[in-house]
Protein backbone atom coordinates (compact mmCIF):
# COMPACT_ATOMS: atom_id res chain seq x y z
CA UNK A 1 0.00 0.00 0.00
CA UNK A 2 2.94 2.02 0.23
CA UNK A 3 4.92 3.68 -2.62
CA UNK A 4 8.54 3.23 -3.23
CA UNK A 5 9.33 6.41 -2.63
CA UNK A 6 7.52 6.91 0.64
CA UNK A 7 9.89 4.05 2.20
CA UNK A 8 13.10 4.49 0.39
CA UNK A 9 14.68 5.98 3.56
CA UNK A 10 14.14 3.01 5.76
CA UNK A 11 15.55 0.18 2.92
CA UNK A 12 19.01 -0.30 1.76
CA UNK A 13 19.40 0.36 -1.82
CA UNK A 14 19.35 -3.18 -2.74
CA UNK A 15 15.99 -3.74 -0.83
CA UNK A 16 14.49 -0.58 -2.45
CA UNK A 17 15.09 -1.94 -5.77
CA UNK A 18 13.69 -5.28 -5.03
CA UNK A 19 10.51 -3.28 -3.44
CA UNK A 20 10.08 -0.96 -6.09
CA UNK A 21 10.26 -3.68 -8.76
CA UNK A 22 7.64 -5.72 -7.24
CA UNK A 23 4.96 -2.75 -6.43
CA UNK A 24 5.78 -1.65 -9.92
CA UNK A 25 4.65 -5.22 -11.35
CA UNK A 26 1.36 -5.51 -8.65
CA UNK A 27 0.47 -1.76 -9.88
CA UNK A 28 1.36 -2.84 -13.50
CA UNK A 29 -1.26 -6.09 -13.07
CA UNK A 30 -4.36 -3.94 -12.49
CA UNK A 31 -3.67 -1.76 -15.32
CA UNK A 32 -5.44 -1.72 -18.81
CA UNK A 33 -2.80 -3.61 -21.05
CA UNK A 34 -0.94 -1.76 -23.82
CA UNK A 35 -2.24 -1.46 -27.16
CA UNK A 36 0.19 -1.57 -30.43
CA UNK A 37 -0.65 -0.84 -33.99
CA UNK A 38 1.69 -3.96 -35.97
CA UNK A 39 2.32 -3.58 -39.24
CA UNK A 40 2.86 -6.77 -41.68
CA UNK A 41 4.35 -5.98 -45.20
CA UNK A 42 4.48 -8.78 -47.56
CA UNK A 43 7.26 -8.90 -50.91
CA UNK A 44 6.86 -10.91 -53.66
CA UNK A 45 10.39 -10.46 -55.38
CA UNK A 46 10.22 -11.75 -59.03
CA UNK A 47 13.34 -12.32 -60.50
CA UNK A 48 12.96 -14.00 -64.02
CA UNK A 49 10.88 -17.45 -63.27
CA UNK A 50 11.68 -17.46 -59.55
CA UNK A 51 9.78 -16.01 -56.69
CA UNK A 52 11.05 -14.91 -53.32
CA UNK A 53 8.81 -14.22 -50.66
CA UNK A 54 9.85 -11.68 -47.66
CA UNK A 55 7.89 -10.33 -44.63
CA UNK A 56 8.75 -7.36 -42.62
CA UNK A 57 6.88 -7.09 -39.29
CA UNK A 58 6.99 -3.86 -36.84
CA UNK A 59 4.68 -2.74 -34.52
CA UNK A 60 4.09 0.62 -32.85
CA UNK A 61 3.20 1.73 -29.06
CA UNK A 62 -0.50 3.30 -29.23
CA UNK A 63 -1.71 3.33 -25.49
CA UNK A 64 1.20 2.72 -22.92
CA UNK A 65 -1.13 1.11 -20.44
CA UNK A 66 0.32 -0.81 -17.82
CA UNK A 67 3.91 -0.08 -19.31
CA UNK A 68 3.22 3.67 -18.10
CA UNK A 69 4.60 2.39 -14.33
CA UNK A 70 8.02 0.89 -15.72
CA UNK A 71 10.76 3.42 -16.56
CA UNK A 72 12.33 3.74 -19.58
CA UNK A 73 8.58 4.23 -21.48
CA UNK A 74 9.54 7.93 -22.59
CA UNK A 75 12.56 6.22 -24.82
CA UNK A 76 10.00 3.99 -26.25
CA UNK A 77 7.74 6.28 -26.65
CA UNK A 78 10.03 8.19 -29.03
CA UNK A 79 11.41 4.97 -30.95
CA UNK A 80 7.41 4.10 -31.61
CA UNK A 81 7.00 7.88 -33.36
CA UNK A 82 10.20 7.37 -35.21
CA UNK A 83 8.51 4.13 -36.53
CA UNK A 84 5.34 5.96 -37.01
CA UNK A 85 6.76 7.94 -39.39
CA UNK A 86 8.91 5.43 -40.88
CA UNK A 87 5.95 3.07 -41.66
CA UNK A 88 3.51 5.65 -43.33
CA UNK A 89 5.96 6.72 -45.92
CA UNK A 90 7.03 2.78 -46.64
CA UNK A 91 3.58 0.88 -46.36
CA UNK A 92 1.29 1.83 -49.35
CA UNK A 93 -0.19 -1.40 -51.02
CA UNK A 94 1.42 -2.01 -54.48
CA UNK A 95 4.23 0.01 -54.61
CA UNK A 96 6.78 -0.95 -56.99
CA UNK A 97 10.24 -2.12 -55.57
CA UNK A 98 13.75 -1.80 -57.02
CA UNK A 99 16.20 -4.29 -55.26
CA UNK A 100 19.54 -1.87 -54.23
CA UNK A 101 21.03 -5.02 -52.21
CA UNK A 102 20.89 -8.21 -51.36
CA UNK A 103 22.85 -9.40 -48.18
CA UNK A 104 22.37 -13.33 -47.80
CA UNK A 105 22.58 -13.33 -43.89
CA UNK A 106 20.04 -14.45 -41.38
CA UNK A 107 19.67 -13.71 -37.85
CA UNK A 108 18.47 -14.47 -34.95
CA UNK A 109 17.53 -12.86 -32.35
CA UNK A 110 19.97 -13.04 -28.73
CA UNK A 111 19.69 -12.27 -25.45
CA UNK A 112 20.71 -9.10 -23.86
CA UNK A 113 24.11 -9.01 -22.72
CA UNK A 114 24.65 -9.26 -18.66
CA UNK A 115 25.32 -6.09 -17.06
CA UNK A 116 27.58 -5.79 -14.04
CA UNK A 117 24.80 -3.61 -11.99
CA UNK A 118 21.20 -4.58 -12.44
CA UNK A 119 19.06 -2.18 -14.33
CA UNK A 120 16.70 -1.76 -11.77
Amino acid sequence: MRHPDQIKQYLKEDEYKVYKLIWQRFVASQITPAVFDQTTVDIDAKSGTDTFWFRVTGSVLKFDGFLKVYQGIQRRQRRGRRRTQAQSAATRGGQKLTLKELKPEQHFTEPRRATTKPRW
